[in-house]
């Protein structure tokens, strides 16, 4: 089997390498862009039909874009494709370009229209296209394609973009810290869990290094291991494989560690889904996993476990026979020999008929965190709180623990530590190294106040304050309104503001901050350079304060540089530091967006130190922001890297926060657009 899966990886890439070679021989033959684009079609198709690459294949059939900017099937692809991975926000431009050509391309387009809108909080003209949606389905009753679907499903989306509305408007104050880069890496981290003490956090993980298995999945991603860390004074070593012992060539993820440490729980994917155990010896071996045994294993799936404080009751996920619908979470009890017994589903208020799984039962022993599709959420699933009511022997209604942590997307693994002010989840996010990466935040007062007696969020907001109103303007370089994609975020990356869209090119937003805040605001657009810009914020005050903000849009073409002001070094360092990875991101995204754009990284320093030193120190600069290109996937052709030492700077080097930190800076420049 390792062997048929190393060849469906050699097959996905033979693809990129005949598109590679499309692409050059391209710019050595002058080919006519519509037969070039033909051609990468045919690559995309492969990739999309034998593999289950979506991540290339959705790739793919950008890249025929940059030949054929009108292709319908490249175009809603690519849409279609953003909408099964990452990134989802950016399948709307794809899609609208298909439905400005040909409004009746397929049944569902408008609804996935919406949902593209939807990911990327324009919750108003999500709203909009779904009820285009609704309209069609009307429409045409008798209409049976496999692209049709459901109206309850269409109904349910704008109930979710309705409470999406209220919820980023009131986001509530989690502080979201990457973990960094000793835990996460450049492909899918997740499913964190940590011991009492916080001293041993373990989680699941398809990076290739130290991978059990060299091969790939279908998916042209590594197998499943889980990976554990441990924290020394203060930071988290770098994460290992845990153990052959507990790893395999195939898939184990991680459930849960028990308080002290010695106890793991697994997913294994056999008979359909079951949990499994494996212990801690004293010479520090783990043993062999084993199944854990009792009723709590079915040929149905089992997941998710969660331990009380005491060890006593084990909650877990399941869709065995019984469930109120999917997935349900029950619990059991061990008995006096130390066997799982007495299952129970939990019932309602927490289960639904739809999935509810991902239980987390509080330090507290009676505060349960779980995911779940079928509450009041803004999408996907969503993390709630309950607490049980020992009075009255029940569990309270769930409560949505909000904005920034929920968002359209699933929202899962949201575990909490022994002291209920922070936690750890896995997320996608612009300041990421790659996929799902691991995050600590901070639980707001708001959440934990919830109670059996106060059941209701407590907002700190005084009635009398008004949100500031942010005015955005995006143009190009004539002055000309133009839409692009909008985004407001806290500079801690702790929340994501929700834009609407007034008309073409005006946008506004609403912060309602109690403090002042530094937020970036940013705006991007296929074949124009993005926009950073970093702005301070007052807080909210008796009267409404509006604020208004121009961005200009410069189109790519050859010459076109930028200083990218959101990648910093510390002194006398070529690393990266971690706030970097935002504009890291968006660069990344954009040359992925125009896959035959060459461009220039040129590294500066401040004027400390010897000057030879410096030419070296700025180049290993442009170099570093290079390698973090290269390792998620660009062409190493495409980048050219050149140090200018303290040659060029920007601003005065008398002080460090208004000198030195400004010129130890990287600037991107277009080299060459082929043709």
């Amino acid at each position: 089997m390792g062997i048929f899966y190393l060849k469906k990886l050699k097959v996905v890439w033979v693809f990129f390498g005949l598109a590679l070679f499309i692409i050059l021989n391209s710019t050595a033959t002058a080919q006519d862009n519509q037969e070039i684009a033909n051609q990468l079609i045919q690559v995309a198709d492969e990739i999309y039909s034998n593999t289950q690459a979506y991540n290339q294949a959705r790739d793919a059939y950008v890249q025929v874009l940059d030949f054929d900017p009108d292709n319908l099937k490249a175009n809603y692809m690519a849409g279609y494709l953003f909408l099964q991975t990452i990134q989802k926000e950016r399948a709307t431009p794809y899609l609208l370009n298909v439905y400005s050509i040909d409004p009746e391309f397929t049944f569902d387009l408008t609804y996935l229209i919406g949902r593209g809108y939807q990911f990327g909080l324009d919750f108003d003209n999500a709203i909009d296209f779904f009820n285009r949606y609704i309209e069609l389905y009307n429409s045409e009753p008798s209409y049976d394609g496999a692209d049709k679907i459901s109206l309850e499903l269409a109904n349910q989306r704008i109930e979710e973009c309705e409470r999406g509305k209220e919820m980023v408007a009131s986001p509530l104050n989690y502080n979201i810290t990457n973990v960094g880069s000793m835990i996460n890496s450049e492909w899918p981290d997740y499913g964190p869990s940590v011991n009492r003490d916080e001293s041993v956090l373990v989680f699941t993980s398809r990076r290739q290094e130290g991978n059990i298995n060299s091969n790939v999945f279908d998916d042209n991603f590594p197998y499943e291991d889980i990976f554990i860390s441990y924290k020394q004074n203060g930071q988290w070593s770098r994460a290992e494989n845990i153990s052959p012992r507990i790893n395999t060539l195939y898939f184990e993820s991680s459930l849960a560690i028990s308080d002290d440490g010695k106890v793991l729980y697994i997913y294994v994917d056999e008979n359909g889904g079951d949990v499994y155990v494996s212990n801690k010896q004293n010479s520090g071996q783990w043993t062999r996993p084993e199944t854990i045994g009792g009723g709590i294993n079915t040929a149905n799936k089992e997941t998710s476990v969660s331990l009380s404080p005491d060890g006593k009751v084990i909650f877990f996920a399941s869709n065995r026979d019984g469930s109120m619908g999917g997935l349900d979470i029950y619990y059991s009890i061990r008995d006096k020999r130390g066997y799982w017994t007495e299952i129970h589903n939990i019932g309602p208020p927490v289960n639904t008929e739809l999935n509810d799984d991902f239980p987390f039962i509080d330090y507290d022993g009676k505060t349960l965190y779980f995911s779940s599709e079928g509450h009041n959420g803004m999408g996907g699933y969503d993390i709630y709180k309950t607490v049980y009511d020992s009075a009255e022997r029940k569990w309270i209604t769930p409560v949505n623990i909000g904005y920034p942590i929920n968002t359209p997307d699933n929202d899962i693994s949201f575990i909490t530590t022994l002291d209920g002010r922070k936690g750890y989840f896995s997320s996608v996010k612009e300041d990421g190294f790659g996929y799902q990466d691991i995050y600590m935040f901070t639980i707001p007062e708001e959440i934990r106040k919830i109670t059996e007696e106060e059941p209701e969020i407590v907002k700190k907001e005084e009635p009398d304050k008004k949100a500031i109103r942010l005015l955005l303007h995006v143009k190009d370089e004539s002055g000309n309104p133009i839409d692009a994609t909008v985004q407001v975020r806290n500079n801690d990356q702790s929340f994501l503001a929700g834009i609407s869209k007034i008309v073409t090119g005006e946008y506004v937003a609403l912060l309602r901050n109690e403090n002042p805040t530094n937020v970036t605001i940013s705006a991007e657009r296929d074949g124009y350079l993005f926009h950073n810009e970093s702005v301070t914020i007052p807080a909210m005050a008796e009267e409404e304060q509006v604020r208004e903000f121009n961005l200009r849009l410069r189109k790519l073409e050859t010459g076109t540089s930028t200083v990218l002001r959101n990648v910093y070094f510390d002194f006398d360092k070529a690393t990266l530091k971690q706030a970097s990875y935002v504009e890291i991101n968006k660069l990344y995204q954009m040359l992925s967006e125009n896959s035959r754009m060459v461009i220039e990284i040129a590294g500066h320093t401040d004027n400390i130190g010897v000057k030879e030193y410096n030419y070296d120190l700025s180049y290993r600069r442009a170099k570093a922001v290079i390698d973090a290109l290269k390792t998620k996937g660009i062409d190493p052709s495409r980048l050219k890297a050149v140090g200018y030492g303290e040659d060029r700077p920007l601003a005065s080097t008398d002080d460090e926060r208004e000198g030195r930190e400004i010129n130890r800076r990287v600037e991107f420049k277009v080299l060459n657009i082929r043709n």
